[in-house]
């Protein structure tokens, strides 16, 4: 398993696909039955993901890439992230 772990601010939801803003790239992450969304430590369902929030991805990329987690990032973390994609 080859993980890529990205993390961006949501830009739409829909049960079969999030779009993230990754570094301003429009990124697609295909949702899947296995794929976990977390908020808080608690599991949300994916149309519960609102525009703006600042999440983490995690894909597997070996073959057909798989969304494996979106993770919430609340707190001194959203906060970190922010501040890291403002001096780029």
């Amino acid at each position: 398993m080859v993980d890529a772990i990205y993390r961006g601010k949501v830009r739409s939801v829909s049960d079969k696909e999030v779009v993230i803003d990754n570094e301003g790239t429009r990124l697609p992450l295909e949702i899947s039955t296995q794929t976990r969304i977390v908020r808080d430590g608690e599991d949300i369902r994916v149309t519960e993901l609102k525009e703006g929030e600042r999440v983490r991805a995690t894909v597997n990329l070996v073959g057909r890439s798989h969304t494996r987690e979106i993770a919430v990032l609340t707190g001194a973390e959203a906060r970190r992230d922010a501040e890291t994609q403002r001096r780029r």
